[in-house]
């Protein structure tokens, strides 16, 4: 096996110079983060002041947004029933004859266009 002697008497080949002129680029690299880090903290912390609303309301307006998409949810899926029950005796007049496929066609394309807007 061959062994390097570089000029600071090492046998790995590594020259403590540019060792440590690597180990302080990488710290200058974590310093500059490190204070870009602070920075963005510091101006969240800043912006959150200027808001001059307390604790307490916006965990009460965070409740009343959470409870009005849970009902608003709620009705959609109550109009989405709504409308399925409707597609379901289409479907059921035409399987048994008394609709024609042309007339199903027609009232399936508005409950699909009805769903996907409840859905959007």
């Amino acid at each position: 096996m061959l062994h390097i002697n570089d000029n600071n008497g090492k046998k790995c080949g590594v020259i403590a110079r540019c060792q440590q002129a690597a180990v302080t680029q990488n710290t200058g690299y974590w310093n500059n983060e490190r204070a870009r880090a602070g920075q963005t903290r510091d101006a969240a912390r800043i912006l959150a002041k200027k808001s001059m609303m307390p604790e307490g309301e916006i965990a009460r307006a965070r409740l009343l947004r959470m409870k009005m998409s849970k009902e608003n949810k709620a009705r959609a899926k109550v109009q989405i029933a709504g409308i399925s029950m409707k597609y379901k005796a289409v479907k059921s007049s035409m399987l048994a004859g008394s609709l024609d496929k042309a007339a199903f066609e027609k009232a399936h394309a508005l409950t699909a266009r009805q769903v996907a807007s409840y859905r959007e």
